[in-house]
Parts: structure tokens; C-alpha cells; sequence
């Protein structure tokens, strides 16, 4: 199954444009400069044109889509280039993105369809096909032939447009991980390898990159671009690219011509540019292997961008590897389940659940970034030690397309995550109160922060329960996010937080309130919203020597704890008592005497009068009463205080199902 982006029904619109036999236009992507660039206009000369204006006989494709196929333009999009070159490999992943079934010739009416994983769902995404061009050529990606010319197939620049649509523009694509379109053209997770740093590297690295090419894992890999601050890609002497991606097409091992040889075939997505050292395609070692198995290994010597090179001279040369496992539900047709995932969807909400990463003047917010358990139950069944394999990934999502929508640069955050081992192997969430006694940092935890869409790293634990804490570097940030583990073995995972219910009892205070009572009362003996306002108005001036000012809506929201629409004295007694504590807890809190608290406050305040509150139902507060600052004061937490002791009341909880709805209507009820 598959969900769309936009409104565009790709059946209905097809057939609609036939019937009136016209060319599809999409409104939601137009032919425009601001499609192209949102920070400037694009080169004089731009023409949008249809395929069938470019070539006689345009084709979408012809004997199957492959790696060769692709030519990068005039963008810095390299990273998607390589990875759709990478995907291109394996028909089936290829076929899943791209239909095949689309032509310009059978019911042709301007319009093409294609496939994306966005954020744990497939989407479809509907494009016309006028594309870029300047002097009758493409500007942005467009298939090649043998020799490095264009050619009438039009798969790969209507899929790049396709992927421009979903981020907003084309120059949104300018710049980006080989990682993070593999993850987009296939729903699998990667993970990125230092190979500069060999302290982090596997023992054996090439075999794990066999082990993965036989998984049919997708590989790349670039030249990081340290020396220069103002070339983002430089070629070397020995024909690589710095700041370039490549993809890894395969991998070889084995005996070549009676020497054992231990090989790897890159592809540069610009088609050309290729290694000129040992086993280029005019060295002395390619030149040596017969012609039998040069065919048999797919040596091709062509300026084709495709190169093979030692695995020795790889890892020389290259500074970082990118590995995508891919998940059961990247293939169209069934496969072996090597991978168990699981998934969760998060966001970070300043004053909630964006604590930052712990440091120093900030410890204590760390506590508030959202929490995740993981129970690991059986080892991996070749693992000598009797240890589990995982690979988390954290993703944050939809930065690239705000860049364009808000048509400024919007950088991506620094995101990261820790694991700690939960020692006493119950289902709550850390605190910096019980850390020490409840759980332990791993010896390993993730990568430093990084500004990447994704980060991600693997790990080998003992069976046990594991929590996960993903955050942002710096402590107010606001984004969505991603969080995904895959095992080997079956896994058990779920979001930990707080659940809102009563911990604890109010004590019973002496009430002040009888003669206020009978001045208000009527000849019934009774207090209805209004008068109940106004004696607890005056009774807190009296009693506190402060002014609250109870509003009618608190008013009768504790009226509403009672259920009984008005109040005899006995009654009133009972509800002063309670609100005395409220307010008693409230000027606690209030550290600073602003006569406000921000979200932290407000979480302990409510923990001290008997209610842990979840996140979502303290952002439901925030939103409702805390204005833009997020602050409260103390008539509105008096105000919020009735409504949850109501609601409990009335749910009469029993199990965990009642805690879960119990939660659900707490955030609904502070949203009005």
C-alpha cells in the first residue's frame, strides 16, 4: 500500500486528460523558476519542454532501467545520482520507484507516477513531464549512452523531478547524504563508517562489506572535502572526486587469474571521471585478466564513470562509507526476513520534550527528551558471545522541504542518541532521580552530533532491557523525528513516559471558610459557580493576603469535581483544602517569585499533588494556557488541577487500557 503527497490521483487525473485529450499540467509543481531555485532566479534561457518537444520519439525507457543509464546536471544532487545508481542494480528496488510501465506512446497524456519511503510509508508522488532545458538540452539529471551523450530515455530525469516535488524545488536537492536518498528509495536504515578511524571499524571490514553485498545491502561511499572551505568538489590526480559520491556497484572476492584478489566497482554519477590507478580500466591489472573473465566480472572499458579498484587502494583513498540494510518491505516481491524493525515517531517540543543533550547548565531538561525501552530477548544465532545485533537509526524529518516552502536555508539539527541498560528491568522512564540506582550508561553510545538528516550506529548487547534517549545537541529545539531498530532476532519496543494518574493522597487542612460561607450562601444553604468564585476570591486575599483572580471557568471547573452543581459548606470545606494545596505547591515551584512556571516547573508541581503528566498532555496545557512563553500562573494551574482530579474521578482507572484513554481525554480537556 502506498499513500499520496498531494491531491492528485494519478488514475483519475490520467484518464481525465485523455477523455478531454489534453496534456497533464501540475499545478502543485509548475513550470516556474521558483520549481527550480528559491533563492534566486534561474540562467536566462530556462524553457520548460516536454520530451515530446525534445526528441521525435521520446522514450521513458528502453531494456530496463541500470546504473549506466544515469548523467548528473547542473545540480549538486551527486548524492541522489549515486544512490538511484545503487538502487538501479537491483531491478526488482528499481521497479518499486519507477513503474515501468509508463511510456510516451501508449496512452500517453503528460503524465508519470513514482514511488518514495518518506518516514515510514510509501508515498506516491504524480509530476507532468516538462522538465528544464536550455538550448533543446537538459539542465538536471538525464540518461546517457555508451559515450556520454544524451538519449531520448526520460526515466531518471522524471524521477529527479518527481524527487525535487517532494522537497520543494530542485536546488532543495543541492547538497546531501548518499545515505539519506537510499533510505528515501527504499525504507531501509544506514549506517555511516569513519574509515579514517579504525579504533571504530570491524575487525573485518571487507567482509562485512561482502556479508552486506550479498543481503543486498547498497553501499557508497565519498572523499571528505577537509581542506577547503570554498570547493565543495575537487578532482584529484588520481581521477576521484573530492566531496563527491559514489556508488559501490559490487564487490569481489576471490581468484583472479591465480591471484587472490579482494576487489571493488564504484561508479561516479557524473558518467565520467573515473580512477586512473590499479585496476582502472587501462591498467596494467585490467589489461592482465582474460577477456572470459573480465565479461564474467563486468569489466568494462568505457569512460562510462564505472571503475574497479583494490580493496587496499579503496580504503586509502576513501574517508567514509555508507551501508543501507534494507528492510522486508523494500522488495515488490517477498523475500527472506534477515532484518526484524521496529519503528517510532517522535517530536521535540521546546518546554516539553527538546532537553538537549545533558550538558552543563542544562543536566536536569535532559530527562525531558523522550524515552524509548527496547527489550532484547535472544542472542543472534552465529554470535559466539551470545550478544544481539541492533542498528538504531534516528531521523529528523521534512527540514529539507522547509528550506524551500520558507525559502530560507534551514538547516538541519544536530541530533544524536544514548543507550542506557536498565538494570531492575522495569517499564518507567529515567530520571535524573533514579538514574543511578535504575540503570547504566553503555560503554558505547552513538556518534557525536551531528547536523545529518539521520545518524545511526550499531551495536552488539546482551539480551536485557535497554532504554534509548534521542535528542537535540542544544536544549529548546523543535522538530519531528524517526526512531528505528533493527535486529536480527525478535525485539520488543515501545515509547516510555509518565502516564497521568494520582500517586499520592492530599492531606486534609483546616478550613477558614465559614463565615465567607454564610455571607454568600442563600436561604438553601448552598453556593452555586458564581459565588464560589468570589469566596474563594476573597478567601485567598484574606488567608494569603494575594490576589488570585479565580475566573468563572475554574470556578466551574471545581465546582464540576463535585458533580453536584452547587455546594453545601462540608463541600466547600473539602475543595478549599485541596485548592490551599494547590496553591501552596504552585508558590513552591515558583522559584524565582515571578508569579509564572515554565513546563519543568509545572511537571513537578503536578507530580508533588499526585499526578505524573505525560508529555503530550503538558504540551496540551502549554498550548492552552501558557501563552507564547509557556508560562502558567496560578490561576490557571489551580484551573488545570480540577480538570485532571475530575477526570480521574469520573475514569475510575483499573488498567493499563483506562490509563491510555484517561490520557487521551486529559489532553483534550486542557485544550479547551
Amino acid at each position: 500500500m502506498f499513500k499520496r503527497t498531494t491531491r492528485i490521483d494519478y488514475k483519475s487525473a490520467k484518464e481525465k486528460c485523455l477523455k478531454e485529450n489534453r496534456l497533464f499540467e501540475d499545478h502543485e509543481f509548475p513550470a516556474i523558476d521558483s520549481s527550480i531555485f528559491y533563492s534566486k532566479a534561474p540562467a536566462r534561457g530556462t524553457i520548460w519542454k516536454r520530451p515530446t518537444e525534445i526528441y521525435d520519439q521520446p522514450l521513458f525507457q528502453v531494456g530496463g532501467m541500470t546504473r549506466c543509464d544515469l548523467d548528473q546536471g547542473a545540480i549538486g544532487d551527486c548524492w541522489f545520482i549515486a544512490a538511484v545508481a545503487t538502487v538501479a542494480t537491483y531491478p526488482d528496488l528499481i521497479e518499486k520507484i519507477v513503474p515501468p510501465n509508463q511510456s510516451f506512446q501508449d496512452e500517453y497524456a503528460g503524465i508519470f507516477r513514482f514511488f518514495f519511503w518518506r518516514y515510514g510509508e510509501w508515498v506516491e508522488v504524480v509530476v507532468d513531464d516538462r522538465l528544464p532545458t536550455r538550448g533543446g538540452r537538459l539542465i538536471f539529471c538525464k540518461n546517457r549512452d555508451a559515450y556520454g551523450q544524451q538519449t531520448n530515455e526520460f526515466w531518471s530525469a522524471l524521477l529527479e523531478k518527481a524527487y525535487a516535488k517532494l522537497h520543494g524545488s530542485y536546488e532543495a536537492l543541492s547538497g546531501g547524504k548518499v545515505q539519506s536518498a537510499l533510505v528515501d528509495l527504499t525504507g531501509g536504515i544506514t549506517e555511516i563508517m569513519d574509515l579514517t578511524n579504525e579504533d571504530t571499524l570491524p575487525e573485518n571490514l571487507y567482509g562485512l562489506i561482502l556479508k552486506m553485498f550479498k543481503k543486498q545491502s547498497l553501499m557508497g561511499c565519498c572523499i571528505a572535502n577537509k581542506g577547503s572551505t570554498t570547493i565543495r568538489e575537487e578532482k584529484l590526480p588520481n581521477g576521484l572526486i573530492k566531496g563527491h559520491a559514489y556508488s559501490i556497484t559490487r564487490v569481489v572476492k576471490g581468484k583472479i587469474d591465480g591471484r587472490n584478489m579482494q576487489l571493488i566497482r564504484l561508479r561516479n554519477p557524473w558518467g565520467a571521471s573515473e580512477w586512473n590507478g590499479a585496476w582502472s580500466d587501462n591498467s596494467i591489472e585490467c589489461q592482465d585478466v582474460p577477456r572470459h573473465v573480465r565479461q564474467e566480472l563486468g569489466m568494462v572499458i568505457e569512460e562510462d564513470g564505472e571503475f574497479w579498484m583494490s580493496m587496499d587502494d579503496w580504503f586509502q583513498n576513501f574517508t567514509e562509507m555508507q551501508i543501507c540494510h534494507l528492510s522486508p518491505e523494500s522488495f515488490k516481491t517477498k523475500v527472506k526476513r534477515d532484518w526484524t524493525v521496529k519503528e517510532h515517531n517522535g517530536s521535540w517540543v521546546r518546554g516539553v520534550s527538546s532537553g538537549g543533550c545533558g550538558n552543563p547548565p542544562h543536566e536536569d531538561m535532559y530527562w525531558y527528551n523522550p524515552q524509548y525501552l527496547i527489550r532484547l530477548e535472544d542472542p543472534d544465532e552465529d554470535d559466539d558471545d551470545k550478544k544481539c545485533t541492533l542498528i538504531i537509526s534516528l531521523t529528523q524529518k521534512h527540514r529539507r522541504l522547509m528550506r524551500s516552502h520558507l525559502r530560507v536555508s534551514y538547516a538541519n539539527l544536530a541530533i544524536g542518541f544514548d543507550i542506557y541498560r536498565v538494570k531492575d528491568n522495569v517499564r518507567e522512564s529515567l530520571d535524573g532521580h533514579n538514574f543511578d540506582k535504575r540503570a547504566m550508561m553503555m560503554k558505547r553510545r552513538c556518534t557525536k552530533y551531528l547536523q545529518y538528516r539521520e545518524t545511526c550506529d550499531r551495536f552488539r548487547f546482551r539480551p536485557g532491557l535497554y532504554c534509548i534517549i534521542p535528542a537535540t545537541f542544544k536544549p529548546g529545539a523543535n522538530g519531528d523525528f524517526m526512531l528505528r531498530v533493527f535486529t536480527e532476532t525478535s525485539v520488543y519496543t515501545e515509547e516510555i513516559d509518565d502516564v497521568t494518574e494520582p500517586i499520592l493522597a492530599p492531606e486534609p487542612e483546616h478550613d477558614l471558610l465559614l463565615s465567607l460561607f454564610r455571607r454568600h450562601c442563600g436561604e438553601d444553604q448552598a453556593i452555586d459557580a458564581k459565588e464560589l468564585r468570589i469566596i474563594l476570591n476573597e478567601a485567598f486575599y484574606t488567608d494569603f493576603n494575594s490576589t488570585v483572580g479565580l475566573e468563572m471557568e475554574a470556578a466551574r471547573s471545581l465546582l464540576a469535581m463535585l458533580d453536584t452543581g452547587v455546594l453545601e459548606y462540608d463541600e466547600l470545606k473539602r475543595l478549599w483544602t485541596e485548592v490551599k494545596v494547590w496553591r501552596n505547591v504552585f508558590e513552591q515551584f515558583d522559584k524565582d517569585n515571578s508569579g509564572y512556571m515554565d513546563v519543568k516547573e509545572i511537571r513537578k508541581a503536578f507530580k508533588a499533588i499526585g499526578f505524573k503528566m505525560s508529555k503530550k498532555a503538558l504540551r496540551s496545557i502549554v498550548l492552552r494556557h501558557g501563552g507564547k512563553e509557556g508560562l502558567v500562573d496560578v490561576a490557571d494551574f489551580i484551573l488545570c488541577s480540577s480538570k485532571v482530579t475530575t477526570l480521574y474521578n469520573r475514569f475510575a482507572i483499573g488498567n493499563n487500557e483506562g490509563k491510555e484513554r484517561f490520557d487521551e481525554w486529559i489532553q483534550i480537556a486542557m485544550s479547551y
